[in-house]
């Protein structure tokens, strides 16, 4: 039996001459060629535009392209079969989805609304893989300091978020979204204790927001049942 503890030729060179690796240029030289030839007819769309579908078929043809680049045993036609097979494949779905919703939304997904009004869409939350953290950076990198401020909010089919803002005349009080403001890292306001204050409070996990009175009490949330709040941050609401 080969000992094969440690072997640099191994390692380095496997087990083909040192002329395989002439041949290796040559089959990355085709492979991209071809690759970059058929790409054409993806359209120009960046990476970051990408939808599920779309990232799952540039994954398969990575693996279709890489696999005869460097392993002698599979032909480079077998490799441009794979990709062209995959590419047109994939344009006769583009071109049947555009006649049929319902096959365009199983392949490209849908737009899921995460804020409504300056309130967690709980069934968007539910569905999305986001959690809170992520909106509120989100949400910071577009300049929002409180929910109050948000008209809506999705997340696109490519992952990324879509933020629409309320005019100024229209903010209201909300959810700060500023770090430390978070579930779990804000102190909420005891639901026995009156508030001490006139002011408008927020629910720690939805989003919603009540008035009350100093010496009125808070309690469970009528949106989400759950009963941590914090005073609401005015930021943006106009003062008559």
């Amino acid at each position: 039996m080969q000992d094969y503890t440690f072997d640099l030729q191994r390692i380095f060179f496997g087990d083909v001459p040192l002329m395989f690796l002439v041949e290796v240029g040559l089959r990355t030289v085709v492979m991209l060629v071809y690759m970059l030839l058929l790409l054409r007819l993806l359209g120009r769309r960046s990476l970051t535009q990408l939808s599920l579908f779309e990232a799952v078929l540039i994954i398969g043809l990575g693996s279709a392209v890489g696999d005869p680049m460097f392993y002698p045993e599979v032909p480079i036609v077998h490799g441009i079969a794979v990709i062209t097979f995959v590419v047109f494949i994939e344009r006769f779905l583009i071109w049947f989805s555009n006649r049929n919703h319902r096959v365009e939304d199983a392949l490209e997904g849908t737009s899921l609304c995460l804020i409504d009004e300056g309130q967690f869409d709980l069934a968007g939350l539910k569905e999305v893989e986001m959690s809170r953290n992520e909106i509120y950076m989100e949400l910071r990198l577009a300049g929002v300091e409180q929910m109050g401020q948000v008209k809506r909010s999705y997340v696109e089919l490519n992952g990324e978020m879509s933020i629409f803002l309320h005019d100024a005349a229209k903010i209201r009080p909300g959810l700060p979204v500023m770090p430390g403001m978070e579930l779990g890292k804000a102190t909420p306001l005891s639901i026995t204790a009156p508030v001490s204050k006139t002011s408008v409070f927020a629910c720690l996990y939805c989003g919603n927001s009540v008035s009350l009175e100093a010496g009125q009490t808070l309690s469970t949330c009528s949106r989400c049942h759950q009963e941590k709040w914090i005073e609401a941050d005015s930021t943006g609401v106009k003062v008559d």
